[in-house]
């Protein structure tokens, strides 16, 4: 059956609403199938949702059956040996980010998993540039000091993918540079002189299935592979998926997406519980969050 558009009336500011006719006989046998109400399984069908193993993926999706493999990012084990190699030898690592959610949440999520790896206080560091007296981004100021300060790693998230000069620089320096983001324009490639580039678009995410991911999600995806064969892995990854949920929705990046759905889904459901993190929890209470968070919230 073609879908068709039918007018149904006119909204009290002038907009005109239009209904999108769909197979009913689907419908009736997907509601019958899932329990789903009549109304969610025809949206459903409209947006290409059409068996019952789909609708139940969209609507409850799986956190660890429904992410990727993060070594499906083109440079993600080049990024893990290097970091793990900073941690044995006593390397310090500056993690560098935006100052807005998704640069925060990746900066607590690499920090923490950089220092339950072996990196502590003294070898892994924060730093935000300040939007009105720095500019945005990774700055060639900021790479000098580094190497000034005796960094041997820098790790970007949420800015960088356009560092072409910069990254250039950290190499001139004797700095490796691996960077996670997520806005490489059509068109445009990687900079050719970081060490690793974790990107889900461009050369670097290829064989990446989410090109969605905010940069969070990219955190995420080297937390992942770096907590590989830890005893700690699962309740890690749970934990920053609360955090990464809360990026993905401020960024706004597609939550259509299988694992992006999955992230934020099981971040939502993880954040309804007491949280050991008290800045976290301070906020919660703050904004007044109680019981179960949604994507409002």
């Amino acid at each position: 059956m073609t879908a068709t558009l039918t007018t149904v009336g006119r909204g009290i500011g002038g907009t005109r609403w239009s209904i999108e006719s769909c197979d009913e006989s689907l419908v009736k046998s997907l509601a019958a199938a899932t329990g789903e109400d009549d109304l969610m399984v025809r949206c459903l069908v409209n947006r290409g949702i059409k068996t019952p193993d789909a609708i139940k993926q969209f609507l409850a999706p799986d956190f660890f059956g429904h992410t990727h493999n993060p070594l499906l990012l083109r440079d993600m084990q080049r990024a893990v040996a290097r970091l793990k190699k900073a941690i044995e030898t006593r390397e310090r690592i500056l993690i560098v980010t935006d100052f807005d959610v998704d640069g925060t949440t990746s900066s607590v999520i690499l920090s923490t998993v950089l220092r339950v790896l072996g990196g502590g206080d003294d070898l892994v560091e924060q730093y935000v540039p300040d939007r009105f007296t720095e500019g945005y981004g990774l700055s060639a100021q900021i790479v000098e000091r580094a190497a000034e300060q005796g960094f041997g790693l820098i790790v970007t998230a949420d800015i960088g993918i356009k560092s072409h000069v910069e990254a250039l620089r950290a190499r001139q320096l004797g700095i490796d540079l691996i960077i996670c983001d997520h806005h490489l324009p059509d068109g445009d490639d990687v900079p050719a002189g970081a060490f690793a580039v974790l990107c889900p678009k461009g050369s670097s995410g290829t064989d990446y299935p989410n090109k969605h991911l905010a940069a969070c999600g990219v955190a995420l995806k080297l937390a992942d592979a770096l907590l590989e064969g830890h005893p700690k892995r699962v309740p890690m990854l749970e934990s920053f998926a609360k955090l990464t949920a809360i990026g993905s929705i401020a960024d706004m990046v597609d939550i259509a997406t299988g694992e992006n759905r999955a992230i934020v889904a099981h971040g939502l459901k993880a954040l309804a519980k007491p949280s050991p993190n008290h800045g976290l929890q301070a906020l919660l209470d703050i904004a007044k969050v109680s019981g179960q968070p949604t994507t409002y919230d």
